[in-house]
């Protein structure tokens, strides 16, 4: 089927029509296409080969769709052209490149009329469910298939004779890392015990294991350790894909593995995501922006450190994946799983399991591990790391308005313990930061604040400049702060126990303090704060799970995780979406709207605060009035847009809002004339929505 669809997918590229077009004739539109004719090529080719129903649509469909998306599959067995444009593309096909093509495969008795009713009767055997029944095989076969031809057909004008390949890590580096890092304190011996039993399990391809231990056990160099064995145990260099919720997380990740494999080589350990700007030796690979480009988004790498939006939404798509191909037999390790949405943990989880009858190996690794997949767990006695790493206490208060929180808080920090706040709105979070920034050295954090300026904050509490730092829940996963204390207005449990994990982290302190007070909206009829951000359904599942509890030690976390997780996969709907029915049924279009997060309607606002910054746009300005071939062009501002990242936040707007900003490229530019009124050097973006209830 591979070799019909690879051969015949540009056959109508060979009509007059279309050749006159690209030797800069003005061609009518529906005559210089070529998709349509040669669909209906590849149809007669595997009609005659006798193929299998199922096939014979999954070959036209791939050709039809090669340069657009994948529709729904009983709307696919149709064509958007008639017969006597058809017909008058086929008769402009030079006879002698007929000839030369049936000695391929034999179309000399290629009619249009006749497959025209043929894609008709084959139509309704779909429509009136003759083929077989449709099931999730189906659905991978039909992407599998579609990204190699994809990917192929973008790789050959890009890369031609040029050869690129991954290069592999070198794993006795990894072992002097782990050799050298020794025992210096308490917790690393328990952390050295963690990766020996890693060490000692023996995996086989194909499966689905689970790592499931305390925060700060070294969870990662874990799954890199055990990553590193299935390869060693298969005797194969399989690529590993390292999937993460939050980008700052990944940066921190692909440090972490650049630092201990002694390599910067993007072809080695490849960051992946929208801000990703991976630093290529363009004198030794002789690489131009687009292909520079390519070979990043075509996943050419050993190590590819990505988001679960990246990964998921290349495998719940309708759209053309360049890398979908790329992961059967690949390992994939899915860290910190419980921050997907439970609204879509059901499709999640039916999509994992069945990668394996592709000869890939799943790792999911957490802390807070949710009730879906099926696993191994590898680490047999990991009860032992919970109860050694018991660094703090959970005190559950009762609720609170915002104005008794903050009486509550005052009293509260008065002791002089270094405090983290984690607050779940924007709103919330500045009117706290207000009413504390004056009792000791404090900082802000939240979406609102530019990213360049969040990192030199982090930095300030790495080095224990900051007493008091009220934030929204950008720190609660990824972020290697430790506090002596921690407030949690209420949040679902495994948001609770991350937010945990930034207390008492290495044990500075003989025991940390974590308290939970659910904070109410007085201005609008007391209700939770949290249930703005996370709704009714997990709010109330958390309220359930911690009722009646007034403290509760970390090493008993596990337990009351366990419950909550239950009742949200019991109670909940986890394929609210009906996302597996759509992907039954090869319903592509109605997968199009698919998202891992929640859809919001976010405005990228560029931030021009400094010199840089105002010298890259005028740049990227100017790039764009340049005259020259488009996809290098798209390439190098593609380059462009990532050395801005640092200068952009998003946010949720109230759509009454009139801003007096230029929009360029998609966002909202703000110069510095405007600063003073719309950038406030503490708190960011000056944006409220209606309601005050910014999401991040």
């Amino acid at each position: 089927l591979m070799k019909v669809v690879a051969v015949s997918h540009d056959f109508a590229k060979s009509t007059s029509y279309f050749q006159r077009f690209i030797r800069g004739g003005n061609e009518e539109a529906i005559l210089k296409s070529h998709s349509a004719l040669s669909s209906l090529i590849t149809l007669h080719i595997l009609r005659k080969k006798q193929f299998d129903p199922f096939l014979q649509y999954l070959g036209f469909t791939l050709v039809k769709n090669h340069h657009s998306s994948l529709g729904n599959a009983e709307n696919e067995l149709k064509l958007s052209m008639g017969v006597r444009s058809l017909s008058k593309q086929w008769e402009s096909v030079d006879s002698s490149f007929k000839e030369w093509f049936s000695k391929k495969f034999d179309i000399s008795d290629f009619n249009v009329d006749e497959m025209i009713s043929y894609m008709e009767s084959l139509a309704g055997r779909f429509r009136f469910k003759i083929v077989p029944k449709l099931e999730i095989e189906h659905y991978f076969l039909t992407h599998l298939l579609f990204s190699i031809l994809v990917s192929s057909d973008r790789e050959d004008p890009i890369l031609g004779d040029v050869d690129i390949s991954p290069v592999p890590v070198e794993v006795g580096r990894f072992e002097s890392y782990i050799s050298n890092l020794g025992e210096k304190s308490g917790i690393d011996r328990y952390r050295n015990e963690f990766q020996a039993e890693i060490r000692a399990y023996t995996p086989k391809a194909g499966r689905i294991y689970s790592i499931t231990a305390p925060t700060g056990i070294g969870k990662t160099i874990g799954n890199i350790l055990f990553a590193l064995k299935i390869r060693e145990e298969l005797g194969e260099n399989r690529m590993i894909i390292y999937s993460l919720p939050f980008i700052n997380i990944i940066e921190q990740t692909v440090s972490l593995l650049q630092k201990i494999f002694s390599t910067r080589d993007p072809l080695s350990i490849l960051p992946y995501h929208h801000l990703a700007d991976p630093d290529y030796d363009e004198s030794e690979y002789h690489m131009e922006e687009n292909i520079r480009k390519f070979i990043m988004e075509s996943w050419t790498s050993d190590i590819i450190v990505t988001t679960f939006v990246s990964l998921i939404e290349n495998l719940i798509t309708n759209r053309r994946s360049i890398i979908f191909h790329r992961i059967p037999g690949s390992i994939i390790i899915l860290d910190e799983i419980q921050a997907i949405r439970h609204e879509i943990w059901g499709a999640v989880e039916r999509i994992f399991e069945f990668l394996p009858k592709l000869g890939a190996t799943v790792i999911i690794s957490t802390a807070t591990r949710p009730m879906i997949f099926k696993t191994t767990e590898i680490v047999g006695n990991n009860v032992k790391y919970f109860e050694v790493m018991n660094r703090t206490k959970l005190k559950v208060m009762n609720a609170m308005n915002l104005s008794g929180f903050k009486d509550f808080l005052r009293d509260l920090l008065s002791d002089g313990k270094r405090t983290l706040i984690i607050l779940n709105t924007i709103r919330e979070a500045e009117e706290i930061y207000d009413h504390v920034k004056n009792i000791g050295d404090s900082c802000f954090l939240s979406s609102l604040v530019l990213p360049i300026h969040r990192l030199g904050r982090i930095e300030k509490i790495y080095s224990k400049k900051v007493d008091i730092c009220v934030s929204t829940q950008v720190v609660e996963a990824g972020v290697d702060i430790s506090f002596e204390r921690v407030v949690r207005d209420l949040g679902p449990v495994d948001s609770v126990v991350q937010s945990a994990g930034r207390c008492n982290r290495n044990f500075e302190y003989d025991r940390g303090e974590v308290i939970v007070v659910p904070v109410m909206d007085e201005q609008n009829r007391n209700i939770l704060f949290s249930k703005y951000v996370y709704g009714s359904f997990l709010i109330d599942q958390t309220m359930k799970a911690l009722d009646g509890i007034n403290e509760v030690e970390e090493k008993d976390f596990q337990r009351i995780v366990d419950g909550y997780f239950m009742n949200v996969v019991n109670l909940g709907n986890t394929d609210r979406e009906g996302i597996m029915e759509s992907i039954r049924k090869l319903s592509f279009d109605d997968l199009s709207g698919f998202s891992v997060i929640k859809d919001t309607v976010n405005v990228p606002f560029l931030i021009l605060i400094d010199d840089k910054s105002e010298e890259i746009f005028e740049e990227l300005l100017d790039l764009r009035r340049r005259n020259m071939d488009k996809f290098t062009k798209l390439a190098m501002m593609d380059k462009l847009f990532k050395k801005l990242s640092p200068y952009i936040v998003n946010a949720r707007m109230n759509s009454g809002i009139s801003m007096p900003f230029e929009k360029e490229f998609g966002m909202v530019v703000i110069r510095r004339d405007f600063l003073e009124s719309w950038y406030d050097s503490d708190k960011g973006l000056r944006i409220r929505e209606k309601g005050g209830s910014i999401l991040i």
